[in-house]
């Protein structure tokens, strides 16, 4: 995957932040009566920046299904309905401690996120974002088998895996820890 795909994904996991951010910018404009370009400008690029990744997202993952893939045996399969609940409290709910209403609060707000956003990247970390369970994606822990190799792997795919025990799938290498069905 290319960094430019991983920062879309790191992006999509906070789009419960972005809609806060946004509705508290409405919020704004709608109390204000002086200027509020600081405001739109907020918006337009929150929702400019999310649909260009919610595209790149879906046009990657729509776009595996024709690519070569490995052949897998499931020995067992159970979906991690936690991951994405996980996340979204370690990683976005301390986010919303900044203050948006502010120009200071915005900077270490950006700052911290870039940050957190390049080491991501870099260390190619794939974010179980709530937009893959919107997009109709489930993750599920799972114990296969690659050859004559036994391991345990995340796959993410929108099939029910956990009455697929003893299965064949093809899947795509996403990480070293996530595949993808294909």
């Amino acid at each position: 995957m290319s960094k430019l795909l991983y920062f879309c994904i790191y992006f999509l996991a906070y789009f419960p932040l972005w809609i806060i951010i946004i509705l508290e910018d409405i919020v704004e404009i709608i109390n204000r009566n002086g200027s509020v370009w600081t405001e739109w400008i907020s918006i337009m690029a929150l929702i400019i920046i999310s649909l260009f990744c919610l595209w790149r997202v879906i046009s990657y993952f729509s776009g595996n299904k024709n690519k070569r893939g490995n052949k897998i045996l499931v020995l067992d399969a159970k979906e991690d309905k936690n991951i994405s609940i996980e996340f979204f409290l370690s990683y976005i709910l301390p986010l919303y401690i900044f203050d948006f209403q502010n120009w200071l609060g915005v900077v270490e707000f950006v700052i911290f996120f870039l940050i957190l956003c390049w080491v991501m990247v870099q260390k190619k970390v794939f974010c179980p974002s709530i937009i893959f369970n919107f997009l109709g994606y489930k993750i599920y822990n799972c114990e296969i088998r690659i050859k004559d190799f036994k391991t345990s792997v995340k796959i993410i795919c929108k099939e029910d895996l956990e009455n697929s025990e003893e299965e064949e799938f093809l899947v795509y290498k996403i990480t070293n820890q996530f595949y993808q069905i294909i």
